[in-house]
C-alpha cells in the first residue's frame, strides 16, 4: 500500500490501524509529526519506507521493532517514543539523534549500555522496564543535564545511587521504583 498522493502533508497520525511492514511512507517528505503507534511494524526503520529529515515528533510505540537501524534517516527528531517494542540489539544509532529532547525507550529488551547521546537538549529519558546491565557505565552516554530520568523496575539500586552522586544539580526530577528482588 502506498500514500503517494499526499506528499505535502506535515502531520500524519496512523496509530492503531493494524499497519505493518510493506506500508510505504516514502512520498511523505514534508512531515514534521508522524504517529505510527499501535501497529504491527517490525524489524527496523527501513521497514516503514521513510527517510524524512523534517520529522520532529516520531511515535513508534506499541509495535514490534527490534532494531534502530535506519534512525539516521530522521536527523531532526526532538521527540521520539519507541516504548513497548522489542528492541534488544545494538542501540548505538541513538548517537545520531543530535536534537533529541524527549526519548522513551521503556518496555523493551535493551541489554546494552546507553550510547553517547550528543544532544545537550535531552530533558526526558525513560529507560524503565528494560534489562540493562548492573553497572554505572549504562549511564555514561546520558547528558548530565537531563531533567527527568525514569528507571522504574530495573535491578540497579547501587548503580543508581552511584550515578546520582556524579550528576550535576540540574537534575530536577528522577523517579524510580527499583526491584530489590535481584539485588
Amino acid at each position: 500500500m502506498s500514500v503517494n498522493y499526499i506528499d505535502t502533508l506535515v502531520s500524519f497520525d496512523l496509530s492503531h490501524n493494524r499497519l505493518g511492514d510493506g506500508f510505504n511512507l516514502e512520498p511523505l517528505s514534508h512531515l514534521t509529526y508522524l504517529n505510527l503507534s499501535g501497529n504491527s511494524f517490525s524489524g527496523n526503520f527501513e521497514s516503514i519506507g521513510l527517510r524524512c529529515g523534517s520529522i520532529n515528533v516520531l511515535d513508534l510505540s506499541f509495535n514490534k521493532f527490534t532494531s534502530l537501524l535506519g534512525i539516521e534517516g530522521f536527523p531532526r527528531i526532538k521527540t521520539f517514543n519507541i516504548s513497548h517494542n522489542n528492541l534488544s540489539g545494538d542501540i548505538t544509532a541513538l548517537s545520531k539523534l543530535q536534537d533529541i529532547k524527549y526519548l522513551d525507550l521503556s518496555y523493551n529488551n535493551i541489554r546494552d549500555n546507553i550510547p553517547n547521546i550528543p544532544s545537550s537538549n535531552l530533558q526526558y529519558l525513560n529507560l524503565s522496564h528494560n534489562k540493562l546491565p548492573n553497572s554505572t557505565s549504562i549511564f555514561e552516554g546520558i547528558p548530565k543535564i537531563i531533567k527527568e530520568l525514569y528507571v522504574n523496575y530495573l535491578t540497579l539500586f547501587n548503580v543508581v545511587n552511584e550515578y546520582f552522586r556524579q550528576i550535576q544539580p540540574a537534575v530536577i526530577v528522577v523517579k524510580f521504583n527499583i526491584s530489590l528482588a535481584h539485588v
